[in-house]
């Protein structure tokens, strides 16, 4: 087994990689995606190579003296080649171990891809690093609707959709980033949740750029009054709801039922998951946002773990 340490020179080997023979990788493993941001972040990541075949990667940096994969994104892990085996996943965990330690790294902490974004069956790595002794060291609520079998929506979104019918709503495909993020979305973070967007207006323009395929805004007007908006982030099988969010008048409204029904009905009827992504709250990992949370389940998402794990290399 022979690690490499990713370099620039790596991207094309990287993204085809993560494109074509990944099972468990979506366009944010991409170099692109991962480096809007690579100025927070010490990278780390790597290459799998047995008999000159790529088996997989690790985006991966470092902080102090242990390797994650990766805070910088929803989840990471080891991508694995379509066809690897249970024994080679065993090999490249110990080769990587090893490694580790020889740069007298003192911790492994990952957060494996969530099942819905598999391209195949892929928790080879979760048996292994069982046996390695990972111990689970966080778990997120995220909430998703199967949309071949979905379970009920509670009759008050109903209802919001018929309201919202009766006020001549308009919805469209939108690449003004900067119209949602200030008249929408900073001002509704701001005051909800006291936060902020976790990409900023730059980086939200920058990635649609790189990703148009992936990544689109859809909003609601009344004429011509901005009333809401969402960025669907666009997977294999998975539309993930990055960011939702609507102003006061989009609400007495029903601007948003409006939105969400014309995406699942009318745009996204093909794929298999809608995902509203996770619903605990910024400050207190293990502690979850009920309003939130009862919100995403009225619309009938149920509740899909985002496991985080950690191997300590100390004795």
């Amino acid at each position: 087994m022979k690690i490499i340490k990713y370099q620039h020179y790596h991207q094309t080997i990287w993204d085809s990689f993560v494109r074509n023979d990944a099972k468990n990788a979506t366009f944010l493993h991409e170099r692109s995606f991962m480096e809007y941001h690579g100025h927070r972040f010490e990278d780390f990541s790597l290459l799998f190579w047995k008999n000159q075949e790529l088996l997989a990667v690790l985006p991966a940096h470092v902080v102090e003296d242990c390797l994650y994969s990766h805070q910088g994104l929803s989840f990471g892990g080891i991508l694995w080649h379509r066809y690897v085996r249970l024994q080679e996943v065993k090999e490249v965990y110990q080769a990587l171990f090893t490694y580790l330690q020889e740069w007298s790294l003192e911790g492994f902490y990952f957060s494996p891809t969530p099942t819905i974004y598999h391209k195949a069956i892929c928790e080879e790595d979760l048996y292994a690093t069982y046996l390695f002794g990972a111990k689970v060291q966080a778990c997120e609520v995220g909430m998703v609707i199967d949309l071949e079998q979905p379970f009920p929506m509670q009759d008050r979104r109903w209802r919001a959709f018929d309201k919202a019918k009766k006020h001549s709503l308009s919805v469209e495909k939108s690449v003004q980033f900067e119209e949602f993020w200030t008249q929408i979305l900073i001002p509704q973070l701001t005051e909800k949740y006291d936060r902020l967007p976790v990409h900023n207006i730059e980086e939200i323009r920058l990635l649609a750029q790189h990703f148009p395929l992936q990544i689109h805004l859809y909003t609601v007007k009344k004429e011509e009054e901005l009333l809401a908006g969402v960025v669907v982030f666009e997977h294999q099988e998975v539309i993930h709801l990055q960011y939702i969010a609507s102003n006061t008048v989009g609400r007495q409204v029903g601007a948003l039922d409006f939105l969400l029904f014309h995406l699942w009905g009318n745009v996204y009827f093909h794929k298999r998951y809608l995902s509203f992504g996770i619903s605990n709250t910024q400050h207190k990992q293990n502690a979850l946002n009920e309003g939130l949370l009862e919100w995403k389940e009225s619309w009938g998402a149920r509740l899909l773990t985002h496991l985080h794990y950690g191997i300590d290399f100390r004795p």
